[in-house]
């Protein structure tokens, strides 16, 4: 509320640390020092940080069309009841995002619920240690699934050699893609479709 500095060009926002926001508070101490509707690009780097916060954050970021996050945690909160909040919901809506990278650990469940709040997902970058790879690329992959419609490439993030033929086969034997590219280097696996 002190901060005698304002930023006018300020386009990327990082939260580290120890940080614990409330949001209202945050935005209203925000807008005394960078402008909030220019932030474009928002990075959660701290471990774990609730997915409800971060929804919180998006309802008045409007304009975020990268977000990366260094982990998120649902707080033992069933992922059905976290869509059917109103923020989630206005959220899912309106938001922008076009590009997740999510750093850490992730589950189907996770997944799902990013795909949910950011229907107009085009990149997805995650990483390979999901305890359910081969799940998770099936639900993003899924012709039924009207959320991922836009997404139009994946990142898997230190992958191992084993996960790339089974992703070959799964796609080819399931038909989930038909024109696609898949490329593996430095332990990542780059999926275009």
């Amino acid at each position: 509320m002190n901060c005698i500095n304002y930023f006018p060009n300020t386009t990327k926002l990082t939260f580290s640390g120890n940080f614990s926001p409330i949001c209202h508070s945050i935005e209203s101490n925000l807008t005394h020092i960078i402008p909030i509707k220019r932030i474009t690009k928002l990075i959660i780097d701290q471990s774990p940080f609730s997915f409800i916060q971060m929804v919180q954050l998006l309802s008045f970021m409007v304009n975020i069309h990268t977000l990366k996050l260094a982990s998120i945690s649902l707080n033992e909160i069933n992922s059905g009841t976290i869509q059917q909040n109103d923020t989630f919901q206005l959220v899912s809506i309106t938001n922008i995002v076009k590009n997740v990278i999510l750093e850490g650990e992730c589950s189907l469940e996770r997944i799902e619920l990013l795909i949910a709040l950011c229907p107009r997902l085009k990149h997805l970058t995650i990483n390979g240690f999901a305890h359910s790879l081969l799940s998770i690329i099936r639900l993003l992959l899924s012709k039924e699934n009207n959320n991922n419609r836009y997404l139009s490439s994946l990142c898997i993030l230190e992958i191992i050699n084993d996960v790339k033929e089974n992703m070959d086969m799964m796609i080819e034997i399931k038909k989930l893609l038909n024109d696609f590219s898949i490329k593996y280097n430095n332990r990542k696996l780059y999926l275009w479709w």
